[in-house]
């Protein structure tokens, strides 16, 4: 998984990794090349849920599948 702020952005990591973008703001922006969806989008720092709060960009089943490797 490649966790990424806009600034760090490595086309080089899209071919084999899941993105997860970092980025606060109402919409997830534009993506790194290479990338065609992000896979998880974290949107701010604080919220809702203690913490960072996270989006995933996919069906629970998938999210399932992505926790057991």
């Amino acid at each position: 998984m490649s966790h990424r702020r806009p600034h760090k952005w490595c086309s080089l990591d899209a071919a084999t990794n899941p993105l997860w973008i970092a980025r606060y703001a109402s919409t997830v922006g534009t993506l790194p090349n290479g990338w065609s969806y992000q896979t998880f989008w974290q949107y701010a720092d604080s919220g809702t849920f203690p913490g960072d709060q996270d989006y995933f960009n996919g069906a629970p089943d998938r999210l399932h599948a992505l926790a057991l490797g």
